[in-house]
């Protein structure tokens, strides 16, 4: 739980800049998704694409995360992946904000930022740890059950 919210707000942190966007129009879909397209060219974020796919995969039954980990070795199933990425992303964020998270991770900073994030998060986790240690009554609610 603790992880999942360091996550989100390591997201938060990179892209605060995107909720001050206007919404696209309903017509812009394809301007979202040629947006989308642009920005899977880049490397760092088709990594962090695979990273989380990785991630949600090892949520699954042993068996099922097996086979879908296999499945992922066919150049069809990943273009698949591709293109749902590219799909969910234009479905999810607007033209504005695709372009600010490409030009974010086009930077020389954001390799060094991405890789930085494990640390912000244990960082993060030990801070929790210590805060429930020195106030009990933290620990249910940074550590739910």
């Amino acid at each position: 739980m603790l992880l999942c919210a360091a996550r989100i707000a390591t997201f938060l942190v990179m892209c605060a800049a995107l909720c001050a966007q206007a919404a696209d129009p309903p017509e812009a879909q394809l301007q979202r998704e040629a947006a989308a397209a642009r920005l899977f060219e880049i490397p760092l974020y088709r990594e962090l694409a695979t990273r989380q796919v990785y991630e949600a995969l090892q949520m699954l039954p042993e068996e099922q995360r097996r086979k879908s980990v296999s499945a992922l070795r066919d150049p069809k199933i990943v273009q698949l992946l591709k293109e749902a990425v590219i799909r969910s992303t234009a479905n999810t964020f607007t033209v504005r904000e695709i372009e600010v998270v490409r030009r974010f991770l086009e930077a020389d900073e954001a390799r060094s930022i991405v890789d930085k994030i494990e640390r912000f998060q244990f960082a993060l986790l030990k801070e929790a740890f210590a805060a429930a240690i020195i106030n009990p009554e933290l620990a249910p609610l940074i550590f739910p059950q």
